[in-house]
């Protein structure tokens, strides 16, 4: 139970490192256009020359993050890891609304999420009493 919720609330930082040997550039320059601090790395890799890039982000934004980049460069690779210590708070970036995540349905998922939460501590409350 403890690990689906926490797939759920997607709590804390990691480290996005994406390598791309065509259009690591570009990669870069979307990300900062939505306000993202962007670090990048030049190197070789077997067939030449390849960028990495490092991006700081919330792990709720990963999932959206990791499709955008294979929007930009099919052939991108990439490897996420956790971060444990940061040393300031990135600015958030969200995903292009749409969908369940539109302006009016947040408030409504907000709620989902703070009775979802209420369950979960009732269940925990009950399973702690029965063992």
């Amino acid at each position: 139970m403890d690990i689906l919720v926490e797939r759920r609330l997607a709590f804390g930082t990691i480290i996005l490192k994406v390598f791309s040997t065509r259009h690591g550039q570009k990669t870069a320059q979307t990300f900062r256009k939505m306000e993202q601090p962007v670090t990048i790395f030049h190197g070789e890799e077997i067939t030449g020359p390849a960028v990495e890039l490092y991006l700081a982000c919330r792990r709720r934004d990963q999932k959206w993050m990791s499709i955008k980049v294979h929007e930009i460069d099919s052939d991108a690779f990439y490897i996420a890891e956790q971060a444990k210590d940061v040393s300031k708070v990135l600015k958030p970036v969200y995903p292009p609304l749409g969908g369940r995540l539109q302006r009016n349905n947040r408030i409504y998922l907000a709620i989902l999420g703070l009775r979802f939460l209420r369950v979960y501590q009732v269940l925990s409350r009950t399973l702690e009493r029965e063992w």
